[in-house]
């Protein structure tokens, strides 16, 4: 079965280490960038809200993936900016 875990201490690092295949990456950012906006926005005065999770099947880490709304720096990529029209 499928769960959710908050990003932490624990599986960051795990996380930081996952991969799309190189035909997917135009369509997502990094990891890294992704962690980095998600830092930033819940340490800075900003109206933009992030959820970063760990993808589980059972206990195994098997993907990651961010709930975003809003912009989170200045001459931020499109694939960040375009997200609160899906």
């Amino acid at each position: 079965m499928l769960n959710l875990e908050a990003v932490n201490g624990e599986n960051i690092w795990d996380i930081l280490k996952l991969d799309v295949f190189e035909e997917q990456q135009e369509f997502v950012a990094s990891n890294s960038i992704s962690l980095s906006e998600a830092y930033l926005v819940l340490t800075q005065q900003t109206e933009a809200q992030v959820f970063p999770f760990g993808i589980y099947d059972s206990n195994t880490l098997v993907g990651y993936m961010m709930i975003g709304y809003g912009e989170c720096w200045q001459d931020a990529p499109s694939l960040a900016t375009e997200n609160d029209n899906l």
